[in-house]
């Protein structure tokens, strides 16, 4: 090949071939001294980890995820009497295909409830057009200002929802303004501002102030399941027999499944057109009017297709075998 090069000079044949200069000048010499034309590749500098450092650093991971990179570098050194560096664990770990996410929050779900959860879910497997006449009903609390702390955790893609990567949650971990609120297929139901603390006497009076409108969220259909999830004030004797003397059949609901009901996302498409306005509720009386307004706004193609979800929610459960789901 360098026969038929002119004789321009080692900054020209450089340019020309987008390689360095000395890579050209040594190409030559070679090529001058022993005829190669095409020089070995260099081995390069020696890898600082094999195989089994590999290994043991993956268990160091797989033991606490959820830990900082300095952690990880001290526990794996500490561990192979050795000094790896933040860079090379952090080069190591992408070669490897773990990498930095923020920790999706997700409930605690126990052994009992992941079976409860189950079998609830293959229970209704087949059901389809029988999700069109359930009316879901849940609670949540808004913020004036909202704040989005996050917790990092490192793993491979495709383990988002596994066990050791979750931060658990509860329910209501603060806010300012307090709503419940219901929908079906069929439409959207009311959307009441709670003052105060929600409990069995102020669901009660709740339900029976807005029994029309609730209703009315199935449209005609008066053979409709009416779902609520597992609070306290949900499910006292009191509460329960207002529901019978309603003639109000309330869908059997397994504990610690935000991931099974529609009306979830549906709060978080509230929170974005919220965040949506211009300008922001300034206060406590503007997020109240802001909510009511927004949720009207809601349009009727996106809660039909939450609750279309429901047969894939319900297989993502049953092949979970009743732990978190992407849901």
């Amino acid at each position: 090949m360098l026969s038929h090069l002119q004789l321009d000079g080692v900054r020209k044949i450089a340019s020309a071939l987008k390689v360095s200069k000395s890579t050209v000048q040594r190409v030559v010499t070679m090529y001058k001294g022993e005829g190669v034309e095409v020089p070995d590749k260099r081995p390069g500098r020696p890898k600082l980890m094999d195989d089994r450092d590999r290994r043991q650093l993956s268990r160091v991971v797989a033991k606490n995820p959820k830990q900082p990179l300095t952690v990880i570098q001290q526990d794996f050194n500490q561990s192979m009497k050795s000094d790896i560096s933040i860079s090379t664990l952090r080069r190591e770990l992408h070669f490897m295909g773990y990498y930095a996410f923020a920790s999706c929050r997700k409930p605690l779900v126990s052994r009992i409830n992941r079976i409860i959860r189950y079998n609830w879910s293959k229970v209704r497997k087949t059901w389809v057009d029988e999700w069109l006449n359930v009316i879901w009903s849940d609670e949540s609390r808004f913020k004036l200002f909202k704040s989005d702390g996050r917790t990092w955790t490192w793993r491979k893609p495709g383990h988002r929802y596994d066990c050791q990567h979750l931060i658990p949650t509860v329910k209501f971990g603060g806010g300012s303004v307090m709503v419940w609120g219901c929908f079906s297929w069929w439409g959207l139901g009311p959307l009441v501002v709670i003052d105060g603390t929600l409990n069995q006497k102020t669901y009660k009076e709740l339900l029976q102030t807005h029994k029309v409108a609730i209703q009315g969220a199935c449209g005609e259909n008066a053979d409709f399941w009416f779902q609520q999830d597992n609070a306290p004030c949900h499910k006292t004797n009191s509460i329960m027999a207002w529901m019978t003397k309603n003639e109000v059949r309330v869908l059997p609901w397994p504990p610690q499944s935000p991931d099974l009901s529609p009306i979830e996302p549906l709060w978080d498409v509230l929170e974005r057109q919220i965040r949506a306005r211009n300008p922001q509720p300034r206060s406590l009386s503007e997020l109240k009017a802001a909510l009511q307004e927004e949720w009207q706004k809601i349009p009727q193609q996106v809660y039909r297709n939450l609750v279309e979800s429901m047969p894939r929610r319900i297989a993502a459960v049953i092949a979970s075998k009743g732990m978190p789901t992407r849901y």
